[in-house]
């Protein structure tokens, strides 16, 4: 009988642990798919702000072009059209109507 009655408490022991080794198994689970998630999000993020920063340097680059194309002709705008116009380039600021220079 008492061979019975340890048998049982050992395997009721062992079921006890078992159960406990399955909640940690849950638990580990439950965290490593949140980790996966937030892992995902932050994936995510980060490709949007790659697209986000590809689209500046494309922007910048088309700006930048854009103003290289444009020197020339204010190159020229400086050095021929003012003088035949009477207006000095190096006095553009005392000129009427050219408070601020922009381009």
């Amino acid at each position: 009988m008492w061979t019975k009655t340890a048998t049982f408490s050992l395997l009721t022991t062992q079921m006890s642990f078992s159960t406990t080794q399955v909640s940690v198994l849950t638990t580990q689970m439950s965290f490593s798919t949140t980790q996966m998630s937030f892992l995902t999000t932050q994936v995510s993020a980060l490709t949007t702000q790659m697209s986000f920063s590809t689209t500046q340097v494309s922007v910048l680059t088309t700006q930048m072009s854009f103003l290289t194309t444009r020197m020339p002709l204010l190159t020229t705008q400086t050095t021929v059209v003012m003088p035949e116009l009477g207006i000095e380039p190096d006095r553009l600021y005392d000129q009427p109507g050219f408070s601020t220079f922009s381009l």
